[in-house]
């Protein structure tokens, strides 16, 4: 036991009970009930944190009372004796690693977040990989999800949760081999983990200066500086499982084949998607230009947003914190639509504070110049009248795209012709092969087709734990 985590890791004695240290998981409400009852992805979720270490867990907050109950968050049903089989094996798996267990009823508790990323940071702390527990964000992903009637879901550990079917542990692989992976971010870092830890030799290309993709960009926007932190975790795994990481390196097809790989993953992220209906697309920006700039947009400016995810949201929030004024406008019925309601009000609060006037039910069909200015041109969804408006300029949020040439490169001299079989991808079962050649070849991330951070991420490692 470390000594500086004597305290914490000691016993606690409460009359009866002795709980083996001072660490609990609060009461919380995963979504993870099925018909109000804790089965197997329930009992597989609190006991991963019986094996990593904690002293007490508890279960089943906001747990009904009654049959008349309504039910929140898919939550657990207590009004009759059925429950109780369900309690005993949850239990039963809960007590086979030494933690104790109870229910919190009709309290809605606070999520548990300092160990839904990481189960096992007890064990981490015992045995002094405290360098190497995955960190809590605060981004709020597990936290919105529930809010909008879906499953609990962390960030950046697509395993939680997913104990049944994507083990928090990775099993190496039988036979040793070399992997290339092209691009740094979310994708690409975690795919070259899962590879390392399988007990690959990888080695990493970043046409940057600097891993971490677009959590850079959007660690630059004001309180969601914390998603630094998913790189800062990822680098620092990198680096203690010896993969060889090369920044500031553009690499093609033939850089690529030197290496005399046997796995290649593509994970080059996307491009911005600028193309508008009508025409002007050449003269609009998106968050790419502006953040981390020393200048940014000033005046009066359109904000659209296509995606109703929080990167909009964040960028135009960084515009009106640097002295623009926002006219924000989105097809969808309210901006952000895709935005938890944790996190929402947030970016609300700021955006309607520095003043910004909302357009909801529009799309920008056109933008042109107008002397020094611009004129867009929005169409209501619903009445298809034309709204044109002047503005300062044109900032674009429609997600990215991503650039297949250097998959198409490569894709005749692959043993899978570069694709991805999705039932094997969901089955998390090896990919089949359908012709000859020296190296299997997957393109992942925003370069396959544009996402978020925890589909990136998960897709990366349900991919790569059985290459």
């Amino acid at each position: 036991m470390r000594a500086s985590y004597k305290s914490l890791l000691s016993p606690l004695k409460l009359r009866n009970l002795t709980i083996r240290n001072r660490v609990f998981s609060a009461g919380h409400a995963p979504s993870y009930a099925v018909d109000g009852k804790p089965k197997e992805r329930y009992v597989a979720y609190h006991r991963e944190k019986a094996k990593g270490g904690i002293g007490l867990t508890t279960f089943g907050g906001s747990s009904n009372v009654a049959r008349d109950s309504g039910s929140l968050f898919c939550a657990i049903s207590v009004s009759d004796d059925s429950i109780i089989p369900y309690f005993r094996t949850l239990s039963d798996a809960v007590h086979d690693f030494d933690t104790a267990i109870f229910c919190q009823i009709t309290h809605m508790g606070r999520h548990c977040r300092w160990d839904f990323a990481d189960p096992h940071i007890l064990n981490k702390l015992a045995r002094g990989d405290e360098d190497r527990i995955r960190p809590c964000v605060g981004a709020g992903y597990c936290l919105d999800r529930p809010y909008r009637g879906l499953d609990a879901l962390c960030i950046h550990n697509p395993s939680t949760s997913r104990e049944l079917t994507l083990p928090h542990e990775t099993i190496r692989a039988p036979k040793p081999k070399r992997a290339v992976v092209v691009g740094g971010g979310p994708a690409g870092m975690e795919a070259a983990r899962v590879l390392a830890e399988r007990g690959h030799e990888v080695i990493l290309f970043e046409a940057l200066q600097q891993l971490g993709g677009q959590l850079n960009l959007a660690a630059m926007t004001g309180w969601r500086q914390g998603l630094v932190a998913i790189t800062d975790w990822l680098t620092d795994e990198l680096d203690m499982l010896g993969v060889d990481v090369q920044t500031g390196r553009y690499v093609d097809a033939s850089e690529v084949l030197e290496e005399k790989p046997d796995i290649v993953i593509l994970a080059t992220g996307g491009l911005p998607i600028r193309d508008l209906p009508e025409g002007g697309g050449e003269l609009t920006l998106t968050a790419w230009d502006f953040l981390g700039q020393p200048e940014t947009p000033k005046g009066k400016l359109l904000f659209f947003d296509q995606t109703g995810a929080e990167s909009a949201l964040s960028s135009a929030q960084y515009l009106a914190d640097s002295g623009a004024e926002i006219v924000f406008a989105t097809p969808d019925r309210l901006a952000g639509y895709d935005v938890g309601a944790q996190n929402l009000p947030v970016f609300m609060r700021a955006l309607l504070a520095a003043g910004t006037e909302f357009k909801t039910d529009r799309y920008l069909l056109k933008v042109e110049r107008s002397g020094a200015a611009y004129r867009a041109h929005l169409r209501q969804r619903y009445l298809d009248a034309i709204e044109t408006i002047e503005i300062d300029a044109v900032v674009v949020d429609q997600g990215v795209e991503g650039d297949k040439s250097l998959l198409e490169a490569l894709a005749a001299g692959s043993r899978n012709a570069g694709r991805i079989d999705l039932n094997a991808l969901a089955d998390m079962s090896p990919q089949p092969e359908c012709q000859a050649g020296d190296y299997r070849l997957f393109q992942i991330g925003d370069a396959y087709v544009s996402r978020n951070v925890h589909a990136a991420i998960y897709d990366a490692r349900r991919l790569c734990r059985v290459l």
